[in-house]
């Protein structure tokens, strides 16, 4: 660039017109690649640009360290950090450790920046690579702790002087300044993204244990609940939610509610086993005052109740055949006449239903209806039992031990390790429901004290105890590994096993079938359990 003859007003004007301009530019809400192009090209009308490097690093942070080569009057190649280390083949090690010592706006010309070169690789491997001979470099002091430099190189041999020393010794105040400004924000913007993602981190590890404020569990099969509610819990199809008594079905239900965009109206519950049969058509449909004996008034049903809402049906498996029918015409319009009336009511309602008896093989049995159990199978919510996710066993008693001891006003001390082995080692027939009611027996009868399980406060000592995982709590003598063999290892699992089931059916008096037999307290298959006791010879005495 060709200098001209200094007019010393002009000038001045020239570099206020600069600085404002340079601040007007960094202060732009725009990407740090655009801002310091457009800085190249102001810088343009004052100093030769063939390469531009904004050596711009707080903390080590190279996000804002650019260089721009200038390839014609307003076009520039770019290049990040990583671009200007690999053209240059400089490491990012011999980067930083060629830190430029002097705090002074240092230039050289022609034969001078030979010298600089010898001392400084960076400037060097720069120079060489891009043909630079003169070069002028000016240093920052920032809030910030890190690397502050903004240089310039030039083909020429002689395009910097003194001059160029005095514009940027003007505009460095102004320029540290905005540049503080610009970088303590981006600072401040980075911690608040950084606290978002760690607060929505932390809320799903809170999600995941404590998921929906009311269901507790960490182990796989519970994020596996935790997420099928999630996916349907906004839409209006129909839920099934199937587990064993004690499970927590209801916790579902209401964690299906409570986050759904019914959340502001009720969620009605009706156990269909509560009532009898021929009271339950006026529970759900309502009925007109003289419709039957003792209908002295009016009365509303549940579904009615639900418009707007959710509408919960508890052991559906438990309904009437006759009410099934009438049920899944419900299901389908949306519409009812109450008991004793002509008229017909439109109800906007959303249902979910929850059974612990295997739906498809009533419906087999012809005790369910199969159209109605394929129009409420929409979308299904299985509840592992207790036994299957032993993992959660430490952190529910925790939970409830906190939680009743509260209510008792005594402090939870947890339970004893032998305790706990024998609490994991359990079968849980009751589930969730047993476990609440042995932790607050325990707290009743013992207080203030690390807990210990006694005769007497469950079923558990009438119960044989056995590992919670393949291995557990067995110990192996030497002497008894001594000639042993695959059949002798055979036998004793078949003996452990036999134990186990003998017991299971002296629990539930040998009653193979029904909601209350072995083989749904096993949480398997009639035929399956037949077959094992079969083959293990296990008979009633």
């Amino acid at each position: 660039m060709t200098k001209t003859n200094y007019n010393p007003t002009l000038g001045q004007l020239r570099e206020k017109t600069l600085q404002l301009d340079l601040i007007k530019t960094l202060n732009q809400d725009i990407p740090w690649q655009q801002k310091m192009q457009q800085a190249v090209s102001l810088f343009g009308g004052f100093l030769d640009c063939s390469l531009v490097i904004f050596a711009i690093q707080p903390e080590g942070n190279t996000e804002y360290c650019h260089s721009f080569e200038q390839l014609g009057a307003d076009e520039f190649r770019h290049f990040d950090f990583r671009a200007l280390l690999e053209f240059t083949g400089l490491s990012e090690k011999e980067y930083l450790k060629a830190r430029e010592k002097s705090d002074d706006i240092l230039f050289a010309t022609g034969e001078d920046i030979e010298k600089y070169k010898r001392v400084n690789l960076v400037l060097k491997r720069i120079a060489d690579r891009f043909g630079a001979n003169s070069w002028i470099t000016m240093p920052m002091q920032l809030e910030l702790p890190g690397r502050y430099r903004l240089s310039f190189l030039s083909k020429s041999t002689r395009s910097y002087d003194e001059r160029d020393k005095a514009l940027l010794l003007q505009i460095r105040p102004s320029l540290q300044v905005t540049l503080d400004k610009l970088l303590a924000f981006e600072k401040i913007s980075q911690l608040n993204m950084q606290l978002e993602q760690e607060k929505a981190y932390l809320q799903e590890e809170v999600n995941i244990t404590y998921d929906f404020a009311h269901m507790i569990g960490q182990s796989r099969q519970m994020k596996e609940v935790f997420l099928r509610v999630r996916q349907v819990a906004k839409s209006d199809t129909t839920v099934l939610v199937m587990g064993e008594t004690g499970t927590g079905k209801e916790l579902v239900v209401r964690a299906l509610h409570d986050a759904s965009p019914r959340s502001g109206k009720p969620l009605v519950k009706l156990n269909c086993a509560a009532l009898p049969e021929n009271l339950i058509e006026s529970e759900l449909f309502g009925h007109e005052k003289g419709a039957f004996t003792g209908a002295l008034k009016k009365r509303i049903g549940k579904f009615q109740l639900a418009h707007g809402g959710t509408l919960f049906l508890d052991e559906i498996g438990e309904l009437p055949l006759p009410m099934q029918a009438k049920l899944l015409r419900v299901i389908q319009e949306k519409e009812f006449e109450p008991v004793g009336s002509n008229q017909t009511v439109h109800s906007d309602f959303r249902l979910i239903v929850a059974t612990n008896r295997n739906l498809q093989e009533a419906v087999q049995q012809g005790s369910f209806r199969m159209d109605l159990f394929y129009r409420l199978n929409s979308f299904s919510i299985l509840l592992p039992p207790l036994r299957q996710r032993t993992e959660d066993i430490p952190l529910l008693t925790d939970h409830y031990g906190h939680q009743f001891a509260k209510k008792l006003g005594c402090q939870y001390q947890g339970f004893t390790d032998v305790s706990l082995e024998r609490l994991l080692a359990y079968h849980w027939p009751g589930n969730i429901r047993e476990l609440q009611n042995l932790v607050e027996q325990a707290l009743i009868t013992q207080g203030n004290q690390k807990l210990q399980l006694e005769p007497g406060v469950s079923e558990l000592s009438s119960f044989p105890a056995g590992p919670a995982t393949p291995g557990a709590g067995f110990e192996v003598r030497d002497e008894e590994l001594e000639d042993i063999t695959l059949d002798d290892i055979e036998q004793k699992k078949n003996a452990l096993e036999k134990a186990y089931l003998k017991a299971v059916m002296e629990k539930t008096r040998w009653r193979l079938s029904g909601r209350k037999g072995a083989a749904a307290l096993l949480d398997v298959k009639y035929t399956t359990l037949n077959y094992r006791l079969k083959k293990l010879g296990l008979t009633r005495d």
